[in-house]
């Protein structure tokens, strides 16, 4: 497993631009922050979710208070309780034969997926985005609404996962392989910076359409996750450095 250096985490930017959106200010906008604020808007529902209990016993006399580190990081987590459930309808939708149990063995080691759960535990937008590309991927399954497959399709940013294009095509059409490689190809070649996590929506849409795995391979890929996980947060917490070149303290991550 590789790891990448963090320089300047994302959070100086991600979380002071939803805090003004608590305070209510609208128009101030970090020129530094190159995604749409889905985020934020998310954010403010959560609060607002949470705000009339934390009044009443007196936690948060005013709305932004909330608006905490902590409160905000634990937006994502909550959206990877959405994706994990998502996930699960999703795979029961393409392959209704799988059985709600292995389904919900299938969200869980998804969710488990080590670039994933890193980012569920910060204030990034990777989590956000997954939850809403597989709501609209299930919409459009479910033919609820027009237009989400094409939403879905450009809405991948990444693709991994030659190795992938095998997998897919023992169960997938050629067409669908190729749609599948060309549409995230459209979102990454124009990408100036290319990161692990930006392969999380194509790896979970590539789970979703490969053949089912054995419980075996389950269980051992459960453990690899784990212990990936457990590895990646040790040398987030516990193996800080600093460059000459750059003021503050940096961290490995995904």
């Amino acid at each position: 497993m590789e790891l990448s250096t963090l320089r300047k985490q994302d959070e100086i930017f991600h979380i002071p631009q939803a805090q003004q959106y608590c305070r209510g200010d609208f128009l101030t906008w970090d020129p530094m922050i190159t995604t749409p604020p889905g985020l934020y808007y998310a954010s403010l529902v959560y609060v607002a979710s949470l705000f009339p209990g934390a009044w009443m016993v007196r936690l948060a006399e005013t709305f932004d208070v909330l608006c905490s580190t902590a409160i905000l990081r634990s937006t994502n987590v909550i959206m990877a309780m959405v994706c994990a459930v998502l996930f699960h309808d999703l795979l029961l939708c393409i392959r209704p034969g799988i059985g709600t149990r292995k389904a919900t063995i299938y969200a869980i080691l998804v969710a488990l997926y080590p670039v994933h759960w890193f980012f569920t535990f910060v204030y990034y937008t990777d989590v956000a985005s997954l939850a809403t590309v597989l709501a609209m991927y299930l919409s459009c399954l479910k033919k609820r609404f027009l237009g989400q497959c094409f939403a879905v399709m450009v809405s991948f940013v990444a693709f991994i996962i030659w190795n992938g294009g095998i997998v897919l095509g023992k169960s997938q059409t050629r067409v669908w392989v190729i749609s599948f490689v060309l549409s995230v190809g459209l979102v990454l070649v124009p990408a100036p910076l290319v990161e692990f996590r930006y392969y999380t929506i194509p790896f979970v849409i590539l789970v979703l359409h490969s053949p089912v795995i054995g419980n075996g391979k389950l269980v051992a890929l459960g453990l690899l996750y784990v212990a990936a996980d457990l590895f990646t947060l040790a040398m987030f917490l516990f193996r800080p450095f600093h460059w000459e070149h750059e003021p503050g303290t940096q961290r490995f991550m995904w």
